[in-house]
């Protein structure tokens, strides 16, 4: 079914609305919001003593040359969050007959939280932060991501994001000056 000049209208009106969960997910597929479960992401949270069993790998070994002591590197992992919507189809949804009126709006109400809900969660509208830094415009669906102080930065490619956490605070801070000067009605 094609989308109508109005559903279009909403879905742009809606482009920068961002829905977060209210709680940590449950682990899963990776995903864009916050796993209850401490994993293997780039985004550092905490230390925790090595025991039997843990991953040889996961050892901070910069850690244990200083402190004499074997610790792993936890960190948040993100994950998928499912949403479920539903629309009460039934007949007092075709009042009044002749317009629909009351159908006509519970489909563009589910089509906006739907987009919403659905919508990539990447800061500067979905472009490449690393792009940005360096002074080019790259737009992104934001399959490849990390995050930074709790938000969401999309990426090109890994190679992009692996450039960009190099530096992430000054990256940042270059991607943000370019983004607005390109887009002075913005808010990043």
């Amino acid at each position: 079914m094609a989308l109508s000049t109005a559903d279009s209208a909403l879905l742009d009106a809606v482009r920068a609305v961002r829905w977060p969960a209210r709680r940590k997910s449950p682990a899963g597929q990776a995903g864009g919001h916050l796993s209850r479960v401490l994993g293997v992401s780039a985004e550092f949270t905490e230390y925790r003593a090595y025991r039997q069993g843990d991953e040889v790998r996961r050892i901070d070994w910069k850690l244990l040359a200083r402190s004499n002591r074997a610790y792993i590197r936890l960190s948040n992992d993100r994950t998928v969050m499912s949403t479920m919507l539903l629309v009460d189809a039934s007949g007092s949804l075709a009042y009044p007959s002749e317009s629909l009126e009351k159908w006509n709006f519970a489909r563009h109400l589910t089509l906006g939280l739907a987009a919403a809900a659905f919508a990539a969660t990447g800061e500067f509208n979905n472009m490449c932060s690393w792009g940005l830094a360096n002074h080019k415009d790259v737009q992104t669906d934001c399959s490849v991501n990390g995050t930074i102080k709790g938000k969401t930065y999309c990426f090109s490619n890994e190679e992009a994001e692996a450039n960009f956490m190099k530096d992430p605070e000054g990256n940042l801070v270059k991607a943000a000056a370019y983004y607005k000067n390109a887009n002075p009605k913005a808010i990043p």
